[in-house]
């Protein structure tokens, strides 16, 4: 009888974890601004579906509308070390596969250079909502360096998911942005390049990154000359 009570109790709190995991989180982004500078409303679920980690992005540039069946919605799924990224129709908040590919609106890998990225609301509704952010991005940091599928596909519109050129895709080599963003190690996230250079200033002038500490004045010129292309 205990076991069966402690099979049960294990299976209900896994079940709980797992429904926690995939609920919906809406929030304004800390990252986007519209071409206006207006605050970028995201809401991210993720599933795991058909053996695969399924991450589903509707967003709007029009405010906290209540029609999110409206909202702009991007999927990215990984597998085996593998990513691909889909802008679908509007729609609901689930994926299956079959809904249609419309072209996408920007690049996806000036922004996505390795898959799914953190997650980071302007500020957390709840602590409930702290610790379900907190353990999605700890499931993305694991990930770990991925290769993306979408060169692989047939691209549907004009807009590449990935600008060709050996500019465009001049590595980052910055030690302290090489501390995550390499080739190598475990954890490591690939190379930025100099196509990801809004991203890039972006995240450091709003102190998004580096994670620890502050880049030198040296290593700023660095980056600088870096994304300017010199």
């Amino acid at each position: 009888m205990k076991i069966a009570i402690l099979a049960i109790t294990l299976f209900l709190g896994v079940f709980a974890s797992y429904k926690f995991m995939t609920s919906p989180i809406t929030f304004a982004s800390a990252e986007s601004r519209t071409s206006e500078d207006a605050i970028v409303y995201n809401e991210i679920t993720w599933q795991w579906k058909d053996g695969q980690d399924v991450w589903i992005m509707r967003q709007s540039h029009e405010g906290l509308t209540p029609q999110k069946e409206n909202w702009d919605k991007l999927v990215i799924t990984v597998k085996d070390k593998k990513t691909r990224f889909y802008q679908l129709e509007t729609g609901t908040n689930e994926f299956t596969g079959k809904e249609k590919e419309i072209p996408f609106k920007v690049s996806c890998f000036m922004c996505h250079p390795n898959g799914p990225r953190a997650i980071r609301p302007m500020e957390f509704n709840s602590l409930g909502e702290r610790i379900q952010v907190g353990l999605l991005n700890l499931r993305i940091k694991l990930y770990g360096k991925l290769e993306s599928t979408n060169s692989t596909h047939n691209q549907v519109g004009d807009v590449p998911f990935r600008h060709p050129g050996k500019i465009s895709n001049t590595p980052l080599t910055l030690p302290a942005c090489m501390k995550c963003h390499q080739d190598q190690g475990t954890f490591s996230r690939g190379y930025l390049t100099r196509q990801n250079g809004i991203t890039i200033d972006f995240m450091v002038k709003n102190t998004h990154m580096p994670p620890l500490g502050d880049l030198t004045k040296k290593e700023q010129k660095y980056l600088k000359d870096f994304i300017d292309g010199f």
